[in-house]
């Protein structure tokens, strides 16, 4: 009976300078080569904007002529801006609206879904919804939704007796990131 000739096992090939160093440093480098994507995206897509933000507080720049450093002048101006008092009240609103009703909806849809009722199968379909759709489709929808001429809350508000929905802007605003939100909250 002839037998078959196994392949000599060979070494592995070295990789020159970094194979001679100490396995402690060799350790130590490939630690920071894992950690080199996070750092390199927290220097380009975080402290870079951040600084050239804090940086143009104290300018005055329109984009077209070249900025001019003005010091304080933006800040002290905060306190006299009606579009930045209007600007703070929505935030704190859209906040306080928001964050609590989103929690509180996702502990209760937490609470929902693990219940033993008729038709659950299909609730939880439709619970997890928002974690499958993309974020361009959602936006679309949400557009659609609240349109000010042919939307589908305007359908149902004419429904009872109301015109529009141009000024239920907030309440749009503060509906989408909870609906998105819920089911990776709960």
């Amino acid at each position: 009976m002839a037998t078959a000739t196994q392949p000599m096992a060979t070494a592995a090939p070295r990789l020159g300078w970094f194979s001679s160093l100490p396995s402690a440093k060799r350790r130590t480098i490939t630690g920071y080569l894992f950690i080199m994507p996070f750092i390199l995206g927290f220097l380009f897509w975080f402290l870079t904007p951040a600084l050239i933000a804090v940086w143009l507080t104290f300018t005055d720049w329109n984009l077209i002529r070249p900025a001019r450093y003005i010091g304080l002048d933006n800040i002290l101006r905060l306190g006299t801006d009606k579009l930045f008092w209007q600007s703070l009240k929505v935030t704190t609103l859209y906040t306080l609206a928001s964050v609590p009703l989103g929690l509180v909806l996702a502990f209760l849809l937490a609470l929902l879904i693990n219940t033993k009722v008729k038709g659950i199968a299909f609730f939880r379909t439709i619970y997890y919804l928002p974690s499958i759709v993309p974020a361009v489709a959602s936006a679309v929808l949400w557009a659609w939704i609240f349109n000010t001429e042919f939307g589908l809350l305007n359908a149902v508000l004419r429904v009872f007796g109301s015109r529009s929905s141009s000024k239920r802007m907030y309440e749009s605003c503060c509906g989408e990131p909870i609906w998105n939100s819920c089911p990776t909250a709960s």
